[in-house]
């Protein structure tokens, strides 16, 4: 598989405690988060992956890595907080894209939208 560097953007807002999908739509797009993760770093050793939360403020919770347990593990404490920031939140995603350690693969920008 080719080298990829991608940043998971999660929006952890209010709108993501709704139950149209069971049980709550964090809790849905925490487990499709994780098993991107697992396959982007499963997939070439490596390759690289990062998660930054939307809601309230943005925030870096996990750099570019590829320890897949310390990514799985920053995504387990994310909880609801206020309202989503798309636009800075992209905005840091590209920066931090920008300063990854292996410049040679693609870059990726996943964002899970609770709207």
């Amino acid at each position: 598989m080719p080298l990829e560097s991608v940043l998971l953007l999660l929006d952890n807002s209010s709108h993501s405690l709704n139950g149209d999908y069971p049980p709550t739509r964090l809790s849905s797009m925490l487990s499709s988060a994780s098993t991107i993760a697992s396959n982007i770093c499963n997939s070439n050793p490596e390759s690289t992956c990062g998660v930054i939360s939307l809601g309230g403020q943005v925030d870096v919770l996990c750099s570019l890595s590829d320890n897949l347990g310390s990514i799985l593990s920053c995504m387990h404490g994310i909880a609801e907080d206020g309202s989503s920031e798309l636009a800075k939140g992209v905005a840091v995603g590209l920066l931090a894209l920008k300063h990854r350690r292996n410049k040679n693969g693609r870059q990726r920008i996943i964002v899970f939208v609770s709207r």
